[in-house]
């Protein structure tokens, strides 16, 4: 979803407007093509490459290691609900970190 913002929960960052559509069922991909310039496809790729064979409880359990979710969450408990915006800033930072996109 465009500009969409991602909250701390406890399994992990949640998009609450996908969450509010989708709930914890699979987000099926529609036959339809798409055209994205160079760029956006050679970081969809990585995305893909890095993190497409993973498991939803191996992704979860990576978030928990990332900076940006741990700064979001600094002030909860392990087990304690939240809605806490994890920072922009911090994700493109944190990503932009680990990405070698040219």
């Amino acid at each position: 979803m465009k500009n969409d913002e991602f909250q701390a929960w406890v399994h992990g960052p949640v998009s609450p407007k996908l969450y509010a559509k989708y709930g914890w069922n699979p987000i099926l991909i529609q036959n339809r093509q798409l055209t994205f310039d160079n760029q956006v496809n050679d970081l969809l790729e990585s995305v893909w490459y890095t993190y497409g064979n993973k498991t939803a409880n191996e992704l979860e359990a990576l978030t928990h290691t990332e900076t940006p979710w741990q700064n979001a969450r600094r002030d909860f408990k392990p087990n304690e609900n939240s809605s806490v915006v994890i920072s922009t800033k911090d994700m493109r930072e944190f990503y932009l970190s680990i990405y070698s996109g040219d």
